[in-house]
């Protein structure tokens, strides 16, 4: 019954190319360059990346950050980030067995975590961070609404 309902969208498709007509695109418009695997991962990544700032920002921010506890919020959120790629690799890898690295890949022996994962979630926050403390360092402070 599911197939029978499926026929006749085909059909159309092939009745609308035969007359001219342009389909509906099948990859995706706004981002064609990234494939859907990679837009999840790079989702997932923000998600995670935004999750770990929020949990530094709630334990050891300030109502003035990145101006005040701009360090203490930077080395917390890389904590976790870093923290999360380990555990995240492990469960991967040797738990659910999904994926494995490439033999080119180097890998840190102790935890057995691939360097370009790590090193991804020592620089992009840390660079990420670092421009945003010094983007409100240059902006003039403003007062507080009575």
């Amino acid at each position: 019954m599911e197939l029978e309902a499926q026929q006749p969208r085909h059909a159309d498709r092939h009745r609308c190319v035969a007359a001219g007509v342009k389909p509906a695109p099948t990859v995706n418009p706004i981002l064609p360059l990234l494939p859907p695997r990679r837009l999840h991962c790079t989702g997932g990544d923000v998600l995670i990346a935004l999750t770990c700032l929020a949990i530094a920002l709630i334990t050891v921010g300030h109502r003035n950050w990145p101006r005040r506890a701009f360090r203490s919020v930077a080395a917390v959120t890389v904590v976790l980030g870093v923290g999360y790629t380990i555990f995240s690799e492990w469960l991967n890898i040797v738990v659910r067995q999904s994926w494995a690295y490439s033999e080119r890949m180097p890998v840190v022996p102790v935890i057995d975590t691939g360097v370009t994962p790590l090193l991804q979630w020592l620089v992009v926050p840390l660079v990420a961070l670092w421009l945003a403390h010094r983007t409100a360092q240059r902006d003039p402070v403003i007062p507080a609404a009575s």
